[in-house]
């Protein structure tokens, strides 16, 4: 006699939270982002990816929008927590931490909100406030100085 096949069945809250955590992974474009989330949530990787792309069985939008927006409010929250205990640890191992924490939940709230978490712009311009003109040129003479020796660029 034949086994039956076990089927669970999701909540389209389930669901929802899943394709999210997905996203956050970085799925598509982070390798293993998918397996990573299959075996966090118990999802077999093949239906999380039918969620993900609307194939079969995805979460209603309303649904997931709204999951979306309690998960956007809840890593803002943290976001802020994390830079005012930064302002009050402003040195050694607990503020790199706190500060690592924040970036990695800007990070993560890019990734929700589907926008680019790469630098891809190599030539980018630092802009400083200078108190005068007189800071500038002393600015630039030091960067100079540790840039070049006898009019070579060590």
């Amino acid at each position: 006699m034949a086994s039956k096949r076990k089927w669970t069945a999701y909540s389209d809250e389930d669901k929802a939270s899943a394709v999210l955590m997905l996203e956050v992974a970085g799925y598509p474009n982070s390798s293993g982002a998918l397996s990573r989330t299959a075996k966090e949530t118990g999802v077999p990787p093949t239906t999380l990816r039918d969620w993900f792309t609307g194939t079969h069985g995805a979460p209603p939008a309303n649904v997931r929008q709204h999951k979306k927006s309690e998960l956007t409010a809840r890593i803002e929250g943290l976001i802020d927590l994390a830079l005012e205990h930064a302002e009050k640890v402003m040195s050694g191992a607990e503020f790199k931490d706190t500060v690592t924490s924040a970036a990695i939940l800007i990070d993560k709230l890019l990734l929700l909100q589907g926008e680019s978490t790469q630098n891809t712009n190599v030539n980018q311009r630092i802009l400083v406030e200078y108190a005068d003109d007189e800071d500038i040129v002393t600015q630039a003479a030091a960067v100079a100085a540790q840039r070049y020796s006898g009019g070579t660029e060590i």
